[in-house]
Order: C-alpha cells, then structure tokens, then sequence
C-alpha cells in the first residue's frame, strides 16, 4: 500500500509544484526601456565584461600557484600571461567594434 501512494506522487517525499505561479509578481509585465539594438548592445558588452573577468581570474590563480610551485613557475606564468592577453583581446575587440559602428553612424548621419 505505501508503494502504491508512492507512485501517486512525482517524488515520494515531495509533494508536486503548483500549477499556477505564486504570486502576482511572477505575472508582472516586464518594462524594457531600450530598443532591441540598445539591448543587444548592452547584453553583449555584460558578456564581454564577464569573460574579461573570468580570464583575469584565471590569470590571477595561474600567478598564485606559480608563487607556489617553482619547479613549474615559468609553465603558470606563460599560462597566466595568456590568459591576460584573452581577456585584453576580448575588451578590445568589443570597444573598436563599438567605435567603429559609432563612427559609421555618424558618417551616415552626416
């Protein structure tokens, strides 16, 4: 019998998640100020930022370690200083493509 009251439910111990959202804040409208270009724009530069950080910090754990380890310092540090060189190519990339888009807009507008 407690197999069978078991099998009634999604998981024996619990119970299943209601159907309808909890509250009136699930089902606000969501207000976006920017146009979609403005928030491709913005996304991708929250992206950029994100993995210039990742790489720094990755960066930083390679120089950690190599203070570490002196038999393999000279193998982190190539490591670390690769992964500085990713996130200054990743900022970079994205600023002179903004540039560049800026500057063409301008020239259009002109």
């Amino acid at each position: 019998m407690g197999l069978l009251r078991a099998a009634s439910q999604r998981f024996a111990n619990h119970p299943l998640p209601p159907s309808s959202p909890a509250n009136d804040f699930e089902n606000r409208p969501v207000h976006n100020p920017l146009d979609q270009r403005e928030m491709e724009a913005h996304m991708s530069g929250k992206a950029v930022l994100e993995n210039a950080r990742r790489y720094r910090t990755i960066a930083s754990l390679y120089r950690q370690t190599a203070a570490f380890r002196p038999d393999q310092k000279w193998s982190l540090l190539a490591q670390a200083f690769e992964y500085e060189r990713l996130a200054g190519t990743e900022l970079e990339g994205y600023f002179t493509v903004r540039d560049t888009a800026s500057r063409w807009e301008m020239a259009a507008a002109a």
